[in-house]
């Protein structure tokens, strides 16, 4: 369905946009206005300039700014498109993805979307103004294309060409089949399978016998892995217990050595300890205390140092921002010269509001007090201009002055704002100084109280005392710690030797192991069974599959066999189908055409008597090809019709071969097609053609039709 036509320089029109709806849209408009064209744009925006009758030339608007520009938006199967052509240049969209451009690249995919070529849509699609009885004087070669088309005639023709080259191909293809005696290769194939069977049979005995020497020779590794284990259990358990005789002879020698040795009393010792562990405590708490005021008395001198230090810093600065203030001279107040500044600029103000008058009574040459031309004053227009330099020089005076004024107004609040800052300053350092004193004072009586304490000779004897109860602590304690190990490395000895003593007695003092060797030559005999089975059985495997390979051979030459067989079937088939077709599609091929015929010219009179209300009863095609009709009963060739009923006719004949040929975009572009008609008439096959099809674009001229129309376009002069 068409759905909007966008149009700039396009013939009449520098700019247009038209929208289109289901049903009949009618365009109306005064003569000139460009109906014709809207039909001629929408063959132009899916053929190019060549689909437009009168081709490029008549396309360009006269005179028009810019290329000549045709946007069609077109909707098939739910999906919407957009061709646009600019100039020599085209593209066509779908949705949003680019489909084509290039003028020629689109006009070829338009043709394939519409599934005909612009050609044939001009003809079925397209009545242009003046010419809808074209058809019926068509030439009969270019009837005879579109019939073909229609029927599909020409497919008929290519069924025949197309089963007449596949006889001689199943005929050739016959020939070269290969011949195989098949009932040979299935009574070889079954022989094959029955020695199989037999062969089979004894593989599986063969596979028996190698599976229970298999589980004879895995029963006897069980067996010696048991015996070995049971040997290893039984060493085990004989280590354990000569271990447990050397560790127990050890122990007593130990028991014994650690009798003999001499050592204090533990409970001594540790009273010992006791008493100097609390002693040495005092002593180094004393210690620490007394170190952490020798650092308080280092720091407090420390503090002294750096007060003194930023305190002469202060009076440094102190003393060179007094100086830079004595050294600032005293500004006078800047009132005498903001008051000249005032003058200045209210002077200025009237002198260039007066120097602005003289100039317009300059370039008007009239005086804005009398209203009277100079040029009958030559002296009061000389007096003009001597003013007018005279406010000029004395504007520039008092832009100098201006400027003069402004500097040094800026250059007093400066040094004002200056002084005011480094007044601030001194302010700010004074305060710091007697900050500075009173801290200083402070860090002295702190420092001075300290050294009157001596806490470093404090510190001295405090580190002596500690270190005398450490060495006197450190003697003590490894005899006290040696002695504690002694008696419970004593007491564990003891122990163990009671532990060790009662195990033993648990223990057997005589061990017995199982004999291998018996056990080993076992196994190597069943070995040499295993042996012997795999090896037959590999034997006859190695048999079977040989055969069986055989049988699949076989197999595969009678599977070949029969699918030659079924391909030769085939092929008969087809040659025999073939056949028939080519017979019964040359009988028919005729007949087929002459009810295509049938079928048009049976639309087409249905069309024409429902248009002239019965009058024409029958359009028909004679033998030679020509058209007729038949009215109230008598056959008329179709060059005894009048103009209108040529036009029904034409057009009845358009609209059954449009619908026997469909295309996927099933829109009528109509150019007046009653222009013949009377409004009766006009108004009977407008509304016949509405309720035909399902979009229909129809220029006219008539009123009556906006009555069918499911949208009007209605153009100015």
């Amino acid at each position: 369905m068409l759905k909007r036509l966008e149009l700039i320089n396009f013939k009449r029109h520098k700019r247009l946009a038209v929208d289109f709806t289901d049903g009949l849209n009618l365009i109306t408009g005064p003569n000139y206005s460009g109906k014709s064209t809207i039909l001629q744009a929408i063959l132009y925006a899916f053929g190019g300039p060549r689909a437009v009758p009168g081709g490029k030339s008549v396309v360009s608007t006269k005179g028009g700014e810019g290329p000549t520009t045709c946007t069609l938006i077109f909707e098939i199967d739910g999906q919407e498109y957009t061709v646009n052509r600019k100039g020599n240049s085209a593209t066509v969209w779908k949705g949003e993805e680019l489909q084509a451009k290039a003028a020629s690249t689109v006009s070829t995919y338009l043709s394939e979307l519409l599934g005909m070529d612009m050609r044939r849509f001009h003809q079925l699609r397209y009545g242009e103004q003046k010419e809808t009885e074209a058809l019926l004087t068509l030439g009969a070669a270019e009837l005879h294309k579109i019939i073909q088309e229609v029927s599909q005639v020409d497919v008929v023709e290519k069924a025949i060409t197309y089963c007449s080259a596949v006889i001689s191909e199943t005929k050739g293809a016959l020939s070269a089949l290969p011949e195989e005696d098949i009932k040979a290769l299935e009574q070889e194939v079954e022989d094959l399978n029955s020695e199989l069977t037999q062969a089979y049979a004894m593989l599986g005995q063969l596979r028996e016998q190698a599976e229970a020497a298999d589980k004879q020779l895995e029963a006897a590794n069980a067996e010696l892995d048991i015996a070995d284990r049971q040997n290893a259990e039984t060493k085990s358990r004989q280590r354990a217990r000569q271990s447990m005789e050397s560790d127990l002879d050890k122990l007593i020698d130990r028991d014994k050595e650690l009798s003999t040795l001499q050592v204090r009393d533990i409970k001594e010792l540790e009273q010992t300890v006791e008493e100097l562990e609390p002693l040495l405590a005092e002593a180094m708490t004393q210690q620490k205390y007394a170190e952490r005021m020798v650092h308080d008395l280092r720091a407090a001198a420390g503090t002294v140092e750096s007060l003194k230090t930023r305190l002469e810093d202060t009076e440094r600065l102190l003393a060179e921002k007094q100086a830079e203030l004595a050294a600032m001279p005293v500004m006078p107040p800047a009132e005498a010269e903001e008051k000249m500044l005032e003058s200045v600029v209210s002077e200025k103000a009237v002198l260039e509001t007066r120097l602005a008058e003289l100039k317009v009574a300059k370039e008007t040459s009239f005086c804005p007090t009398c209203k009277r031309p100079y040029e009958d004053d030559p002296a009061h227009l000389e007096s003009l201009h001597k003013d007018i330099d005279t406010f000029t020089k004395r504007l520039s005076q008092l832009d100098q002055e201006d400027s003069r004024y402004r500097a040094r107004i800026a250059e007093i609040k400066l040094h004002k704002t200056s002084r005011e800052k480094t007044e601030a300053m001194i302010g700010r350092f004074q305060y710091t100084q007697e900050s500075q004193h009173r801290d200083l004072e402070e860090a002295q009586a702190t420092h001075a109280e300290l050294l009157r304490d001596d806490w470093g000779g404090k510190l001295v004897a405090a580190g002596k005392e500690s270190t005398e109860l450490s060495a006197r602590l450190s003697e003590v304690k490894p005899e006290l710690t040696q002695a504690i190990q002694l008696q419970a490395e004593r007491a564990e000895v003891e122990n163990r030797i009671a532990d060790i003593s009662t195990t033993l007695k648990q223990l057997p003092a005589d061990f017995n192991f199982i004999p291998i060797e018996p056990l080993e030559n076992k196994i190597e005999q069943t070995r040499d069974i295993v042996y012997q089975s795999k090896a037959l059985y590999s034997e006859a495997h190695s048999n079977y599959t040989g055969e069986y390979a055989k049988l699949s051979v076989l197999k595969s030459r009678l599977n070949d066999a029969r699918s030659v067989e079924a391909k030769r079937g085939t092929l008969q088939r087809r040659n025999g189908t073939a056949q028939g077709l080519v017979k019964y599609l040359r009988a028919n091929r005729d007949r087929f055409v002459s009810e295509v015929w049938d079928g048009i010219m049976g639309y087409a009179s249905e069309f024409a008597s429902s248009s002239t209300g019965g009058a024409i009863e029958q359009v028909i095609r004679t033998e030679s090809g020509s058209f007729a009709y038949v009215e109230h009963g008598e056959e008329h060739p179709v060059e005894a019709a009048s103009g209108a009923q040529k036009s029904i006719m034409g057009l009845g004949v358009q609209l059954a071969l449009a619908q026997m040929l469909p295309t996927s975009l099933p829109v009528l572009l109509l150019d007046e097609p009653g222009a013949d008609f009377d409004p009766e008439r006009a108004l009977a096959v407008t509304s016949l053609l509405a309720a035909e099809q399902s979009q229909l674009v129809m220029v006219s001229h008539r009123e009556l039709d906006g009555a069918v129309a499911s949208n009007t376009i209605a153009l100015g002069g």
